[in-house]
């Protein structure tokens, strides 16, 4: 009974989490991506959370999903912005981009 409960809220998960991508005019492919991502998330923690009430288990695979999409992001941010900043890593105030000087300012 309580893993139908669990399997019925990764699903419920999976397609609230598709249908805000799509709300906010998502490509279909990040729509796709970001609906599996929440299901095989929530499938892959049910046999560790297997005697946790379905409620613990969303909010534990969910969490932790999050993390993971976070660090992703955090980890491939800084080598977006070392190519966007260049070598001062700075942004002027007159909006040129280099490094920072006063005569920029």
């Amino acid at each position: 009974m309580l893993e139908a409960l669990v399997i019925a809220g990764i699903v419920a998960a999976s397609t609230g989490c598709a249908a805000l991508l799509y709300a906010v005019k998502a490509a279909e492919d990040n729509v796709i991506a970001g609906g599996a991502a929440v299901l095989l998330a929530g499938l892959l923690w049910l046999p560790v959370t297997r005697n946790w009430s379905p409620r613990a288990h969303l909010c534990w695979a969910s969490s932790t999903f999050l993390f993971v999409v976070y660090l992703a992001f955090a980890l491939e941010r800084p080598a977006a912005l070392d190519s966007a900043l260049g070598g001062g890593r700075t942004l002027s105030l007159s909006g040129r981009i280099g490094p920072a000087t006063r005569e920029s300012a």
